[in-house]
């Protein structure tokens, strides 16, 4: 899906783009100059960082433009779907509590809808940001894409665990589709990082943060920009299919919070 500068451009639509990742992703990929990007945000969510850095040094063009859309609602998604070539689908429910519903709201039927729109615009590419979560949390020791699936009792992984399937399932009866599944490392951290980077720093500061097993399993983790990298390669690779991990390394979680102290 290479694209020289002179040739057309390629429309990607980007959802859960006020994200952590989403607003890395929105302004790393809306630099490229053979992509034309589509930042979708639900109705009335806080976009103001987006907007900082939307508009070029003249203050008029765009880097991209911002598309409203809710997950629960079919004819918004198709709407912002329409005529896009490429659809990153990121937005969701991420926590590790929740009620199932939600989960399953918001990530299994909230796929679904998007699925759906894609096929009546005839994407050509869908790039899904799953979990290392779908393998559990019981620990996996440098495994791999090919790690068997095998997350219970955790419904964020499970639910994300439905989803790839989804959008494997879409790619195979769609005549002229691919997808690819992410699987970034456990931890993402870098810039507009406002949950999980902060909470530990508060807790450590205030003496309530604890290591579990004195901190001596692993941890992989990636820097969200080489996220970025790794799911623009994906964007422009000439054939993508099925799960691809991206991370940077593993670390002992003692090591790596001592990096954080």
């Amino acid at each position: 899906m290479e694209n020289s500068s002179t040739s057309k451009k390629t429309k990607i639509l980007i959802t859960g783009a006020n994200g952590f990742v989403g607003s890395n992703l929105t302004k790393y990929l809306s630099r490229d100059s053979s992509l034309e990007v589509y930042a979708m945000v639900r109705p009335n969510a806080p976009v103001n960082f987006l907007r900082d850095f939307q508009y070029k040094e003249n203050n008029k063009d765009k880097w991209f433009e911002l598309v409203e859309a809710n997950l629960l609602d079919e004819e918004s998604i198709v709407k912002a779907v329409s005529d896009k070539e490429v659809v990153i689908h990121l937005a969701g429910f991420v926590s590790d509590w929740g009620k199932k519903e939600k989960y399953w709201k918001l990530n299994v039927e909230g796929t679904q809808k998007v699925l759906k729109a894609a096929s009546k615009a005839k994407v050509k590419r869908m790039l899904f940001l799953s979990s290392l979560t779908v393998h559990g949390l019981n620990g996996h020791k440098y495994d791999n894409e090919d790690t068997p699936r095998d997350v219970k009792n955790f419904a964020y992984g499970e639910t994300k665990k439905i989803c790839e399937d989804l959008v494997l399932d879409w790619a195979s009866k769609e005549s002229k589709a691919e997808s690819a599944i992410i699987r970034p490392g456990f931890i993402i951290f870098g810039p507009y990082d406002k949950n999980s980077f902060f909470r530990t720093l508060d807790a450590m500061k205030t003496g309530i943060f604890g290591l579990i097993n004195g901190g001596k399993k692993l941890v992989s983790y990636v820097y969200v920009e080489n996220l970025c990298y790794g799911i623009q390669r994906l964007l422009k690779s000439p054939k993508v299919d099925g799960a691809y991990n991206i991370l940077d390394g593993n670390i002992l979680w003692k090591e790596w919070i001592s990096i954080w102290a």
